[in-house]
């Protein structure tokens, strides 16, 4: 059973790229990874779908789990689907990131 990814082409323009996405499944997620391949041009978009069932099997009750972790292991067990999102992402951790924001509000 595949989860689900939004991803963007990013290139590193906007953020670090963190996953590979070969048009239908994200073939590599990680955030850590160095040196990168040459084909992780894309970034997580921030909106992903897990069924009940991942996460029964996947998570461990009560326990703290990072996201991108499970994230990496569905990506290298091609279960983890991508949907390529067109619109920029704008984000508001940067003074860089709110001007942005603002210029294209204005």
């Amino acid at each position: 059973e595949p989860a689900l990814m939004t991803v963007l082409h990013n290139g590193e323009k906007w953020d670090q790229s963190n996953a590979c996405f070969d048009g239908k499944n994200v073939t590599l997620y990680d955030k850590k990874i160095q040196p990168k391949p040459t084909d992780m041009q894309f970034i997580d978009y921030g909106l992903s779908a897990l069924s009940s069932a991942i996460i029964g099997q996947e998570i461990p009750q009560n326990e703290i789990s990072d996201l991108a972790v499970l994230f990496r292991r569905l990506s290298v067990q091609r279960r983890l689907a991508g949907m390529e999102v067109r619109e920029r992402f704008y984000e508001v951790g940067s003074t860089q990131g709110i001007q942005d924001l603002e210029t294209y509000l204005g």
